[in-house]
């Protein structure tokens, strides 16, 4: 039953690093659960039985911290408004008197030998803490570079945590364990107060909170040998934790902001070099194909159930009227470049024939059926009307554990040659976490754009407001205008 106490602790921590502007209240709510429930005189009972079960238990416990942190950041979807109400989210889900009656009663009536409580560390509020050992003078510069790190709890029975910080000066810092990164965020520093900001992840910060007991500090120094340490104490209720950086160098590692830069800058260039292989067999506008020359565009709109989803598939197959089939459409027919596509990507290039009523394709030195119906051009300066909208639905997982994706693409038509263009996308999911479910919903709406269009021959051509042109190929191939083709992908109504 006392699993149920550090559950709920794991649970206010992650509000307080989710969400620490609410700390105060997310502790409040916290402790009002604890009353609610008794659980101090749980703790004590336990203690006064077998003074190492709240340490052994703790530390077996531990390791599905993180894994209980990632569940609910998949549910939340507010982590600032749902922790308010954290008391009476934990009394639904974490209620011993409901989940364990027997034993709660039981130890109710159990009569514990008292135990002595862990001193209170010094107040922080105008010197360096007491428990800092000897420091020497507070704030000055930040010294900039590598820290090692140890982390000590003086309850629970954990062991103590090693590992580095990396401090930058745009105002980064990095948490390496084991060589590998592991979280990075930013800091504050006061080099007046020596105070600093870092991780209530890390133990790393400063704040006081209602109740005496229940504060934490940290502070940059130089010790009295001359060495930079970066000190932290954390009164979390349950014990202390105590961090001591010291510094060991320069930063040998870039700050994460150079990573992303450099990523970014990789990532760049492999774009670009995929838009112009993708565009290699590009022309100018209309400067490829005439319509005289296109014999048909051969759309084939195929679905497979696999259990759970539908998943269609789309093909898009361009016939010549010299009798050679396209297999790789990715733009409008009228700015390919032919000659250049069949020496540069000659096995897209294949022969097709109308046989018994059916268009057939020179497939491995065979003709087969190829799968789809025969499509027709835009009229000159033809006008679309209506909305039109592409709509993706995914599922993952059964039931409490399921996971959802939803996304919508529209396009809204009008007669005198403009349009409008928005859409959404929505992930839903839920957890079953052995007795604690939870779910949450994420939802963004893409920002609507809009312009003019033209629909010719097998383009669409759309010009947004800042100027930029956009063109594709497109059809009706429903035999009316409900199904409408762009670039692939059908767009209905």
């Amino acid at each position: 039953m006392q699993s149920v106490t550090v559950i709920g602790g794991f649970v206010r921590d992650w509000c307080v690093a989710r969400a620490p502007q609410t700390k105060n209240a997310v502790n409040t709510g916290f402790n009002g659960w604890r009353q609610d429930n008794k659980l101090d005189v749980f703790e004590k009972t336990l203690t006064g039985m077998s003074p190492e079960a709240i340490k052994s238990l703790q530390t077996s416990l531990e390791p599905g911290r993180a894994k209980m942190y990632v569940e609910l950041d998949k549910a939340a979807t507010n982590p600032a408004q749902e922790c308010l109400g954290i008391r009476a989210y934990l009394n639904g889900q974490l209620n011993p008197q409901k989940m364990y009656p027997e034993a709660y009663t039981t130890a109710l009536n159990v009569r514990a030998t008292p135990t002595q409580s862990t001193p209170k560390p010094a107040s922080p509020a105008t010197n360096a803490p007491a428990s800092a050992g000897q420091p020497g003078k507070l704030g000055g510069p930040l010294t900039i570079g590598t820290y090692n790190c140890r982390r000590i709890r003086t309850s629970g029975g954990l062991p103590p945590r090693e590992y580095s910080l990396n401090i930058y000066s745009n105002g980064q810092w990095r948490q390496v364990l084991d060589g590998k990164e592991v979280n990075t965020s930013v800091y504050k520093y006061d080099s007046k107060t020596g105070k600093i900001d870092i991780s209530y992840d890390l133990n790393i910060r400063n704040a006081i909170f209602e109740s005496d007991a229940d504060e934490e500090f940290a502070y940059f120094m130089a010790d009295k040998s001359g060495a930079a340490v970066i000190y932290a104490e954390d009164d979390y209720g349950l014990g202390i934790t105590k961090t001591t950086c010291v510094y060991a160098g320069p930063n040998k590692l870039p700050s994460p902001a150079q990573v992303d830069a450099t990523k970014a800058k990789a990532e760049a260039a492999k774009a670009a070099e995929r838009e112009k292989e993708r565009n290699r067999y590009r022309t100018a506008p209309n400067a490829g194909l005439k319509l005289s020359q296109i014999a048909t565009i051969i759309h084939d709109f195929s679905s497979k159930y696999d259990g759970l989803n539908t998943n269609v598939e789309e093909t898009d197959t361009l016939l010549l009227n010299d009798g050679t089939a396209y297999l790789n459409l990715r733009w409008t027919p009228h700015d390919l470049d032919v000659k250049a596509s069949r020496a540069g990507e000659p096995k897209q290039w294949t022969r097709w024939r109308k046989q018994g009523g059916e268009y057939q394709i020179l497939s491995s030195g065979k003709w087969v059926k190829l799968k789809g119906l025969a499509t027709a051009p835009f009229s000159k300066n033809q006008r679309l009307t209506g909305g039109y909208s592409y709509k993706s639905y995914y599922q993952v997982g059964w039931f409490d554990n399921a996971s959802v994706s939803y996304s919508e693409s529209n396009y809204y038509f009008a007669q005198n040659g403009t349009f409008d263009r928005g859409g959404l996308s929505r992930t839903t999911g839920g957890t079953d976490m052995g007795g604690i479910k939870t779910s949450g919903v994420a939802q963004s709406n893409n920002a609507g754009s809009s312009g003019t269009y033209s629909a010719e021959g097998y383009t669409l051509q759309f010009k947004y407001g800042n100027g930029v042109v956009s063109r594709a190929y497109g059809f009706f191939w429903s035999g009316d205008t409900k199904k409408l083709v762009i670039n692939g992908t059908t767009y209905s109504r």
